[in-house]
């Protein structure tokens, strides 16, 4: 795997303070085809999707209030773009980088790391879909390359039928988020965490 030309210095995931300056939010696979509209007040394994998707636009809310940086990811197929629901494009308008992936792992693209590059993040908060996929193959990246993830379940989202199949995958994602992650239980834990941070807020 391709590693960034400046490696950044590991800090544990036990400590929760926020790298002043070098913070960003990173929103995967939230795609319109996975979540009709007639389909989002479905119940998954972490609550309602139209709750789940209430807490991210909260976080993207806190972003765009103090000015940090929010990276959007895409996937692309052979058949056409995947776009983000307009429950957060709408949010963020043309405040958001947006990029598209043609794998798994987004850190995998050389646009995603350039981004990251040019923004000099180091602390990302990290959501989206699929937990046990998408955003389990980027979180992990991202982590070995130096970056820390901050997460919560109720900010991660998934397929039922693919966990069921395959709870070997589901185990590991966990584990890993538990382990490797800044990890929060409860999505009010970690907006509060990113309250006290000491984040500028934006200039108006």
């Amino acid at each position: 795997m391709r590693q960034l030309a400046n490696p950044i210095p590991t800090r544990s995931p036990s400590d929760r303070k926020i790298t002043p300056g070098k913070f960003g939010m990173v929103i995967i696979d939230m795609l319109d085809q996975y979540w009709p509209p007639d389909t989002r007040p479905f119940k998954y394994d972490f609550g309602p999707v139209s709750l789940g998707i209430k807490r991210l636009c909260g976080l993207l809310d806190f972003a765009l209030k103090h000015n940090i940086p929010i990276i959007i990811v895409e996937s692309y197929s052979s058949d056409a773009f995947l776009v983000t629901i307009p429950e957060i494009t709408d949010r963020v308008e043309s405040k958001a980088r947006i990029m598209s992936k043609k794998g798994h792992d987004a850190f995998l693209e050389s646009e995603f790391r350039s981004i990251l590059k040019e923004l000099d993040l180091v602390d990302l908060v990290v959501g989206g879909y699929d937990r046990s996929i998408c955003v389990f193959q980027t979180s992990r990246s991202l982590v070995t390359n130096g970056f820390r993830v901050f997460t919560s379940p109720e900010v991660l989202f998934g397929d039922d039928s693919l966990d069921l199949r395959h709870p070997d995958l589901v185990g590991a994602a966990l584990e890993f988020y538990k382990s490797e992650t800044v990890w929060f239980e409860t999505y009010r834990e970690l907006l509060s965490t990113l309250r006290s941070s000491q984040i500028p807020r934006a200039s108006t």
